[in-house]
């Protein structure tokens, strides 16, 4: 595995389809079952997916209230669950691995949205986010003959020193763990913007390691979705290392909100410019929310000029 640089693409190694009515807002595996986690209220479901069809194995679905969300295989062996946030109902939904029944369903522990979840087997922590670039870290843990979520650190707040002046990476969306890292879909929505990039976190201090620009896997997608680039976004990564069969390439799968395909996809260096830096292909290129001071004063010169303010109003949460 190479060090990865600060500005990466993919090349697509096989192409799946996806289920056009999931509306992904959660993608996850347990090494072998991937699982994704669909959202709108009266439609959201969580279900084992067919890689290869796209269509679903099993399923289970949620409460015509509850506005379904991040997704993510928390824990390891037999003390494994399926974890699913939702959005503005401040409950978090524990399945079973195997058969997606209900195991409980319990308060949220942090204030705010619930967007995305991932879990960090090397350290046993839990990250959540909320839509902001607020990183919650939590550890699962039993405590009073109950399984509780427990708060293992302060609220970081997910900013790029590297090369954008500390700019705030608002709207962190999805969440995985890929190789020791924190791996984000971005989803600026309450800026009325929209991102097919991936942010790459550390999840110890939340500083920016590097970007994936993905913009090309969104225009290989229908009329259908192109047409609304700012609801039909990049959403859902799911890393599988096969660290059990080093005769087998890790993979890495992405796919979007109601996207007609999903990815299985090599990381590969991005092909340079004349006269564009990284940090100006990652302004020009993953939408990100940038405030009017920092247009004007920290951002590297001129970068501030190709990004004016989307005003679509999002009908869509995260």
């Amino acid at each position: 595995r190479r060090d990865l640089a600060y500005l990466e693409t993919v090349r697509i190694v096989a192409t799946y389809p996806h289920e056009k009515d999931a509306f992904t807002q959660g993608l996850c595996n347990d090494g072998k079952r991937i699982f994704e986690s669909d959202g709108m209220y009266g439609k959201g479901k969580v279900r084992q997916i067919q890689l290869d069809t796209g269509k679903s194995i099993r399923e289970r679905p949620n409460a015509h209230r509850e506005f379904a969300e991040g997704l993510e295989v928390i824990g390891i062996g037999k003390d494994r669950v399926l974890l699913q946030l939702t959005w503005r109902e401040h409950i978090m939904k524990e399945y079973d691995v195997d058969t997606l029944q209900v195991l409980r369903t319990i308060p949220q522990p942090w204030k705010g949205e619930g967007w995305g979840v991932a879990y960090d087997k090397i350290r046993d922590q839990v990250y959540f986010v909320d839509g902001s670039a607020t990183i919650h870290t939590y550890k699962r843990v039993h405590k009073d003959n109950t399984i509780q979520y427990l708060e293992a650190a302060p609220p970081r707040t997910a900013t790029d020193d590297r090369l954008l002046s500390g700019l705030k990476i608002d709207g962190l969306n999805e969440l995985e763990m890929v190789n020791g890292e924190l791996w984000a879909n971005i989803y600026p929505m309450r800026h009325h913007k929209a991102s097919n990039c991936v942010v790459r976190l550390d999840p110890t201090t939340a500083k920016v390691l590097g970007w994936l620009d993905l913009n090309h896997l969104f225009t290989l997608q229908s009329k259908r979705v192109q047409s609304r680039p700012l609801d039909y976004v990049l959403n859902g990564i799911t890393y599988i290392d096969n660290a059990t069969d080093p005769k087998k390439r890790p993979r890495t799968l992405f796919t979007g909100k109601k996207w007609d395909f999903m990815y299985d996809v090599d990381i590969v260096p991005i092909e340079k410019h004349d006269g564009v830096t990284e940090e100006d292909h990652v302004l020009r290129h993953c939408g990100l929310f940038i405030p009017a001071y920092k247009q004007q004063h920290s951002l590297p010169q001129n970068s501030h000029s190709h990004f004016p303010h989307r005003t679509q109003h999002l009908h869509t949460p995260s």
